[in-house]
C-alpha cells in the first residue's frame, strides 16, 4: 500500500525482495554538473560498507581510485545509512587560481558555468 502525504512526500509498505542482495561493494563517481566528468570511462570510486561503516573515507574528486577485487560474503542491510565525503578542494583552487577546473581529458568548467557537484553510482550486482 502506498499513501501519498503531500507533493513532496510519499510513504509505503512495499517491501522489495532484490534489497536482500544488494551487494556491499558501491561504485560511483563524483560529477560537475551532472556530467560524467571526474574519472575517465569505466573507472570508477568504490567502497565496501560494512556494517557498522556510516561514512566513506575522504575521497579527492579527480583522484584515480584503487580497484576493489574482494566480494564479501554478506549483503548490504536495507535502509543503512551511508554518507559519502568528497574533498573538492583540487576544483576550487583551480576555479580560483584559474578560472576553469581542468579534467582528466583536457576539457575545462569555467566558474562562472559551475552549477554542482553531484554523485551518481550503485551497487555491483
Amino acid at each position: 500500500m502506498a499513501v501519498i502525504h503531500d507533493r513532496n512526500h510519499m510513504s509505503s509498505n512495499y517491501s522489495s525482495p532484490a534489497s536482500e542482495t544488494f551487494s556491499r561493494v558501491i561504485s560511483f563517481k563524483f560529477s560537475i554538473n551532472e556530467k560524467d566528468n571526474e574519472l575517465p570511462f569505466g573507472v570508477d570510486h568504490q567502497v565496501i560498507i560494512g556494517d557498522q561503516d556510516h561514512e566513506s573515507p575522504l575521497i579527492t574528486f579527480g583522484k584515480m581510485p584503487l580497484r576493489i577485487t574482494e566480494k564479501p560474503a554478506s549483503y548490504l542491510p536495507p535502509n543503512h545509512k551511508y554518507t559519502f565525503k568528497v574533498d573538492m578542494s583540487p576544483v576550487l583552487e583551480q576555479f580560483e587560481k584559474q578560472g576553469y577546473y581542468e579534467m582528466y581529458n583536457g576539457n575545462r568548467i569555467s566558474k562562472d558555468d559551475f552549477k554542482g557537484f553531484y554523485i551518481a553510482g550503485g551497487s555491483d550486482l
